[in-house]
């Protein structure tokens, strides 16, 4: 709780975002200045007085503004997205950072710049072991529905482009050669979209490692750990459910209900798993203000779980149907009365039939029930 050092400016600002690596002791502050995106790296020390601190970097970016800024897992990178002031491109300025523990000094070099059609949404390193020459690689994902994976090394180079057919919300790396999709020591590649589907890709070919994983609404986050021996991926989605899938074969097995509220962020450590979600407003009371005006009173909601594979029965064909059809016709309110209504019987086969590739008529017996 005892500050290390002051950062601020003389100059007329006003401070965005900033994050912060604690191991490297590293921050980066963004602002707006003059106009212009201004990002300012600080070195400090935890023994040091909170004097005012000087940035040991600056970078100005011209015409545009911040989405997302974050560190690599080991603080040799940082990556900061931003979007075009006229909606029409999107980049991610990638940034080298070397220093030793407690170094005095900085130094920052960029490094490269990952452009996008859209707005860059999220940005995620894959670090290799120090010991192998492998390259850094970086994923990042677009409002274009779009991914691209690149290597970082002298420069920014892009090895393969992964699709959606909507907005990319998320990215994520398996953190280790263990993940057994495809085989055993291949690395992988999760993104989550608005399309209701969570992909899984070989992040080195852009070649998908699994069938398409359906949801029943925006996926918004990922993942990865591993339980009793299983490698398993926890997907979070806005029709209230996280769900969880087999890594060794992208099978589907089981899901986490969140009742009324929507599944937004999900973390995994082991058999531990904690997930962030907030209530549907319209299940939300309104409290008064101080106005005469009413407000719905913002809340998230942390759940943990203890996860135990064992228990979890892999659904039956017949009733991941009907799961999916549920799913499809909660999505549908009326505006009036707030009551579930059914979606027409014929869109949502016709929407199943070409996500999974099952005969209608089977669909339509599932519906029936």
């Amino acid at each position: 709780d005892t500050p290390v050092a002051r950062i601020g400016s003389r100059e007329s600002c006003e401070i965005l975002r900033a994050t912060s690596h604690s191991a490297r002791m590293v921050t980066l502050v963004v602002s707006t200045r003059e106009e212009k995106l201004s990002l300012d790296f600080y070195a400090w020390s935890r023994n040091s007085s909170p004097t005012d601190a000087m940035p040991d970097a600056q970078f100005s970016l011209v015409d545009e503004q911040l989405e997302y800024a974050a560190f690599s897992i080991s603080g040799n990178f940082a990556v900061v997205t931003t979007t075009a002031l006229d909606r029409k491109k999107g980049k991610a300025h990638i940034f080298s950072i070397r220093a030793e523990p407690d170094a005095a000094k900085l130094t920052v070099s960029e490094v490269g710049v990952a452009e996008h059609n859209g707005t860059v949404t999220y940005a995620t390193f894959d670090e290799p072991d120090p010991k192998t020459s492998k390259e850094t690689l970086l994923a990042t994902t677009s409002r274009y529905d779009d991914a691209k994976i690149w290597t970082i090394g002298d420069s920014l180079v892009e090895i393969a482009t992964v699709t959606h057919t909507a907005d990319i919300n998320f990215a994520l790396f398996s953190r280790d050669n263990s993940t057994r999709v495809d085989g055993p020591g291949r690395k992988i590649l999760v993104t989550c979209a608005d399309d209701s589907s969570a992909r899984v890709w070989d992040p080195l070919t852009g070649r998908p490692m699994t069938d398409e994983l359906i949801h029943g609404g925006y996926v918004r986050h990922a993942a990865i750990c591993e339980i009793r021996g299983k490698r398993v991926l926890l997907t979070a989605c806005m029709d209230r459910n996280v769900r969880i899938w087999s890594l060794d074969n992208g099978s589907f097995l089981g899901l986490l209900n969140h009742g009324r509220d929507f599944a937004h962020y999900v973390f995994a450590n082991g058999g531990c798993v904690t997930t962030v979600s907030s209530p549907d407003p319209q299940y939300t009371e309104a409290f008064p203000t101080t106005s005469s005006s009413h407000e719905i009173s913002p809340v998230a909601v942390v759940r943990s779980w203890d996860l135990d594979v064992s228990a979890l029965v892999a659904p039956t064909e017949r009733n991941l149907k009907r799961e999916y059809l549920e799913l499809l016709a909660a999505r549908k309110m009326a505006e009036d009365d707030k009551l579930l209504t059914r979606l027409d019987a014929h869109e949502i086969c016709k929407r199943w039939e070409n996500l999974k590739g099952w005969k209608s008529e089977h669909v339509a017996g599932a519906a029936n029930d």
